[in-house]
């Protein structure tokens, strides 16, 4: 029995430590979301909040997509694929360990009914998954202004999230718009239909920032070569974001999950002790 309880004291310090990173990562984010606000023509050297409109630096971008003006676009495109899963019984893993931890001989079950093909099975469970085919982001020069200045913003870098996203479905009856398809034959080598004459199943998604956009940026403010002040991609704390979200909101949830998980790896940490520790007594009186 001493054995039973000093594997689940190993399962559950390892539980706390992964709760815990999560928790780090949480209350990481929500400080850096959360630092104060300062002004774009105020700006110095180091890591800086500002909020204010873009403004591109020259000729503005066409989205591939909606085939609109941005100052940034990301498409990402994926194709809907069979996987199958060999027939090879059941292997533990992590997750089955935690599943009898913490349901005992039913989560086991369970877990071994998910993980095994139905039985009589040759080729095993075929599943069908999204598989990236394509994936390209793309940003024209540009600045972020307030009403006291403007300031550079190199995007080659950066964590850019966005409220403006579309997507669009490819299959047989319903197939991209043919500039885009053209778009996709000529810039990407890729067709909408395979080597066999099939229609593929594919899905395009597409971010966009407009200009005149209002967002915020967090990052490493640096002199750049031009002796002009710019944000760039990485700082000690993490990389260049610019969201028109409301990073204020995101912030909230951050934390709220980062405490969530520290009071969770606190919870299972004790837990853990508390089996090493009957695990030990156990085994001193069995003796």
């Amino acid at each position: 029995m001493e054995i039973l309880f000093g594997f689940l004291g190993v399962v559950s310090l390892a539980a706390a430590i992964l709760f815990g990173m999560f928790a780090v990562n949480g209350l990481q984010r929500a400080g850096r979301l959360g630092r104060p606000m300062a002004k774009v023509g105020k700006l110095k050297t180091g890591v800086r909040k500002v909020r204010g409109q873009i403004a591109p630096v020259g000729e503005t971008l066409m989205s591939p997509l909606s085939n609109q003006p941005c100052v940034y676009y990301r498409l990402l495109l994926e194709e809907e694929r069979k996987k199958y899963r060999d027939n090879e019984g059941f292997q533990p893993r992590l997750g089955g360990m935690l599943a009898m931890w913490l349901g005992g001989f039913v989560g086991w079950y369970l877990y071994w009914m998910s993980r095994t093909p139905a039985l009589g099975s040759r080729a095993g469970a075929v599943t069908w998954k999204w598989h990236t085919v394509l994936e390209r982001a793309k940003s024209a020069p540009m600045v972020i202004k307030d009403d006291s200045g403007s300031v550079l913003l190199d995007l080659n870098e950066a964590d850019v999230l966005v409220k403006d996203r579309a997507t669009t479905m490819s299959d047989y009856s319903t197939p991209f718009p043919t500039k885009f398809q053209e778009l996709l034959r000529k810039r990407y080598k890729i067709d909408t239909v395979d080597d066999d004459g099939r229609v593929r199943v594919l899905r395009a998604t597409e971010e966009t920032l407009k200009e005149g956009a209002k967002v915020t940026v967090i990052g490493q403010v640096d002199v750049g070569d031009n002796d002009e002040l710019c944000f760039f991609g990485n700082d000690k704390d993490g990389r260049l974001l610019i969201s028109d979200r409301d990073v204020t909101k995101d912030s909230r949830s951050a934390r709220m999950m980062g405490t969530a998980f520290a009071a969770a790896a606190g919870t299972v940490g004790i837990m853990a002790v508390i089996f090493f520790i009957t695990a030990i007594v156990m085994f001193a009186s069995s003796d």
